[in-house]
Parts: C-alpha cells; sequence; structure tokens
C-alpha cells in the first residue's frame, strides 16, 4: 500500500475515533487527537522528504 493512503487512513482513523471523546484541551490547547494528528504528519513528511 502506498504511504500516501496509509498516511490518510490513519489520520481518519484517529479523528474518527477522537470524535465522540469529548476532554478539556491536555497539550498546548490542543486535545490527544490533535496532537497524534499533528505527529503523524509531521512523521509522513519526513518520510516522503527522506525518500525522495
Amino acid at each position: 500500500m502506498c504511504p500516501t493512503a496509509l498516511s490518510g487512513i490513519l489520520v481518519t482513523t484517529i479523528y474518527v475515533i477522537g470524535l465522540p471523546v469529548k476532554k478539556k484541551p491536555r497539550f498546548l490547547g490542543m486535545g490527544l487527537d490533535s496532537v497524534l494528528i499533528l505527529a503523524v504528519y509531521l512523521a509522513s513528511l519526513h518520510a516522503f522528504y527522506s525518500v525522495r
């Protein structure tokens, strides 16, 4: 499977799981799901540029 599709599926899965969970922001005004999305985004950017 293509890494781009895999990161998209992972981001979508994290947000779908995080939607029903309503908690107070924990880290820099963001919830846990947003922190995980940022980590996945940065990791995928690193992976895409290192392959290039």
